[in-house]
């Protein structure tokens, strides 16, 4: 363990933190706004089955933990150690002097990324283009990489089931009221539902074009977040034949969509499943009682519209993409995702490669590799 201090903080980097700091940053990262399941040591944990090891810088005054970031770290190959923080660095603001914190952070940042990273990524937290800032001017640029969305939907929780559903696109309402009697019916998953879980989903990486998760994974994850209430999946089904299921996270008052899985043949298309798995979704959050449901992020060209204002029209716009707006959440942008290169070679090699096809292939494929670890 080394540290740094100044006066009255102190940050600390550690590689190996004990289950007493683990518990303190735990409940750190539930606290604060911003704070998101991808921050705690349990999706560390989950992410060691994929090859990353996890790092800690915790910024400490006096005896109270008042900030920090978790960096997952892995090696790729002809790119060398990559980090990523995702929804970091958190700050308690109500603990420490935020200026003074977010420089002492934003410092030891930099160093770690001159001494220990080929690349280092940072998606700072909700609300803080102040992080994107103060990295922007220590050197680090905009990231266009899309490792993590740029752009979402939210809905507001906090109004009763009523009003939200009068946001809902007109035939959208009207499927509320038809899924019961039609046999379709939307219940938790347990343990003994996670191989259909991890079949359902790799039906729809395939179908998009992605490496899926395999279910060690999903029982990983579900070990440790489920009895937490942190992990939240629902499966959808006609007549008892599962369908659907959607993989929600739940942190500091926002539940985020994480991975939809569809049974893509066409013979409960008529039925809308997914639709009633969403409507469950947003209605067991706010009993939860979240205050927002994130549908998990937007492309660029629907961001647009949206931004542009009513009368908007979806046609030509992804599939994803208009299943999300036909239930009224706002547009909500996150912080400038930024990004450091260390080798000037690297950097150039990196933006040469998104200027054609095969290297937009090559670049989509690590990305692709990046995310399905790390989200």
């Amino acid at each position: 363990m080394t540290s740094e201090t100044g006066s009255p903080k102190s940050i600390i980097e550690l590689r190996s933190p004990n289950g007493d700091e683990l518990t303190e940053w735990d409940d750190l990262v539930g606290r604060l706004d911003g704070g998101d399941t991808v921050q705690k040591s349990g999706w560390a944990e989950l992410r060691s089955a994929a090859g990353f090891d996890a790092r800690y810088l915790l910024l400490r005054s006096g005896d109270r933990m008042v900030g920090g970031a978790q960096v997952l770290v892995r090696r790729v190959p002809l790119v060398g150690t990559v980090g990523y923080i995702s929804n970091g660095p958190l700050l308690d603001e109500a603990q420490a002097d935020r200026g003074a914190a977010l420089q002492s952070v934003c410092d030891r940042l930099v160093d770690l990324a001159r001494s220990d990273f080929a690349v280092l990524l940072i998606q700072p937290p909700d609300g803080r283009d102040d992080v994107s800032d103060e990295l922007l001017r220590r050197g680090f640029r905009p990231s266009e990489a899309g490792i993590a969305p740029a752009r979402t939907l939210r809905l507001a929780l906090d109004r009763p089931e009523d009003e939200i559903r009068a946001g809902f696109s007109k035939r959208l309402r009207r499927w509320t009221g038809q899924w019961e009697r039609r046999g379709v019916t939307v219940r938790s998953a347990t343990d003994d539902d996670l191989s259909t879980v991890a079949r359902l989903l790799g039906e729809t990486a395939r179908f998009h074009g992605f490496e899926s998760f395999p279910e060690s994974y999903l029982r990983t994850m579900h070990r440790i977040f489920a009895s937490r209430g942190e992990v939240q999946i629902l499966l959808g089904e006609v007549a008892g034949e599962p369908v659907v299921c959607e993989v929600l996270t739940g942190c500091a008052g926002v539940v985020r969509s994480r991975l939809v899985g569809t049974d893509r043949s066409t013979e409960w298309e008529h039925l809308n499943v997914s639709g009633a798995v969403q409507w469950d979704a947003i209605r067991w959050a706010r009993h939860a009682g979240y205050r927002w449901f994130d549908f998990g992020g937007i492309g660029a060209e629907s961001a647009r519209r949206l931004a542009a204002g009513p009368p908007m029209s979806t046609e030509g716009l992804p599939g994803p993409d208009q299943f999300k707006i036909r239930f009224g959440g706002r547009l909500h942008t996150y912080p400038q995702a930024v990004e450091w290169f260390r080798s000037p070679a690297l950097r150039a090699a990196y933006d040469l490669g998104r200027r054609s096809e095969r290297g937009r292939r090559m670049l989509g494929t690590v990305r692709n590799h990046l995310r399905h670890t790390a989200i």
